[in-house]
């Protein structure tokens, strides 16, 4: 979000932060040991 930084968001700006959420959430969620490398 540098590249916004000083800038108003737009519907479409949002929509795609929230894909990027949603796609690193399911990433996350799919490898249960990936918990295990950052408890390390």
């Amino acid at each position: 979000m540098k590249d916004r930084k000083g800038r108003k968001l737009f519907y479409d700006d949002i929509q795609h932060y929230q894909k990027i959420v949603v796609a690193l959430n399911e990433t996350v969620n799919k490898r249960p040991s990936a918990g295990r490398y950052r408890e390390r």
